[in-house]
């Protein structure tokens, strides 16, 4: 879950930035023990570009910082994942 603050910089290009609260849980199948959750904070920036009156292009890039450890085991490079998309209104 994540608060954005858009802004536009010329007609078609409206950049945005927001943080917000994350959260993953990822079954320990090593001990079988339970599932474990984790919490933290997330960072995220982006923009749309509009393409046409019904046509947007999204690109976004999100940061997640998770305690108490990271998700992918010894890994130190913290969860980040890149997007790209379309939105089309009818």
């Amino acid at each position: 879950m994540t608060a954005q603050y858009g802004f536009r910089i010329a007609k078609d290009f409206m950049p945005y930035m927001g943080t917000g609260l994350a959260y993953s849980y990822q079954p320990d199948t090593q001990t079988g023990d339970i599932t474990k959750l984790r919490a933290g904070v997330a960072a995220q920036f982006g923009f749309n570009y509009l393409l046409g009156t019904n046509l947007i292009l999204k690109f976004d890039y999100s940061y997640l910082s998770l305690s108490p450890d990271q998700l992918r085991g010894d890994s130190t490079v913290p969860p980040q994942s890149l997007g790209i998309g379309f939105d089309i209104k009818f």
